[in-house]
Formats: C-alpha cells, structure tokens, sequence
C-alpha cells in the first residue's frame, strides 16, 4: 500500500505529481482513494523490490 501527499503549487510539481501517479499504474497499483494505492504482492521479497523502485521514482518534494 502506498500513500502519497505531493504539493501541485507549480507546474513542475505538477509534471511529478503526474508522472509519480502513471508509473505506480503502469506498475499495477490500484487507487483506493485520491493518493492511496495499493497492489497485491506474492512475497516479502517481490515486495521489497517492489518498494526500492518506488523509492527510486519518488519525487524529490512531498511525502510517500
């Protein structure tokens, strides 16, 4: 599950706001509600790749 709280002030907060979302679709999450996703996983370890990606794709700014 991931929660996310991104400021969309600018546009290029925006543009990472956007493009943060598209890739944990395109990763399989599914929104439960506005900033909170959530994907099924087999395994400790899917599920520890899993999280180093999303810490790679993270926005400099804003919390997940």
């Amino acid at each position: 599950m991931t929660f996310f709280d991104l400021s969309v002030e600018t546009t290029v907060e925006k543009r990472a706001y956007r493009h943060f979302r598209k890739y944990l679709i395109q990763e399989g999450f599914i929104m439960l509600q506005q900033s909170v996703y959530s994907k099924l996983v087999l395994n400790g370890t899917t599920a520890n790749l899993l999280k180093n990606r999303i810490k790679k794709a993270c926005p400099t700014k804003g919390l997940v």
